[in-house]
């Protein structure tokens, strides 16, 4: 799956980064989600998902790799249940910001594989 575009939001890059690192906010944005929980540096979620046929909970960790506050965090993880992804967010303005976002999944294993 490939999520990309970019948005713009009525408030400053430095308001936009702090919502975006929220684990209560994250929670509501992310479609199917039912736990975001902020370990450390690591974000924990747990979510529900449907395509076609399959439906799921997944769980997945996040770490923000080398954020550049307030303009822009890639970041890197690793999913269980066989899956990788890549999400990197940037944001520019000055009054308002434009959020760019780009999110790469995979899912590998036996299930992806049937066809």
């Amino acid at each position: 799956m490939r999520f990309e575009g970019c948005r713009t939001l009525l408030a400053p890059p430095e308001v936009v980064w702090s919502t975006l690192l929220d684990p209560g906010v994250l929670r509501t944005c992310i479609p199917g989600c039912q736990e975001v929980r902020l370990d450390g540096a690591e974000y924990h979620v747990r979510a529900t998902l449907a395509m076609l046929f399959v439906r799921g909970t997944y769980q997945g960790r996040v770490r923000l790799v080398n954020p550049v506050r307030p303009h822009a965090f890639p970041t890197g993880r690793r999913y269980r249940y066989r899956g990788r992804e890549h999400v990197s967010y940037r944001l520019t303005g000055d009054s308002t910001t434009t959020l760019h976002y780009f999110c790469e999944a995979y899912l590998e294993g036996t299930l992806p594989s049937l066809r």
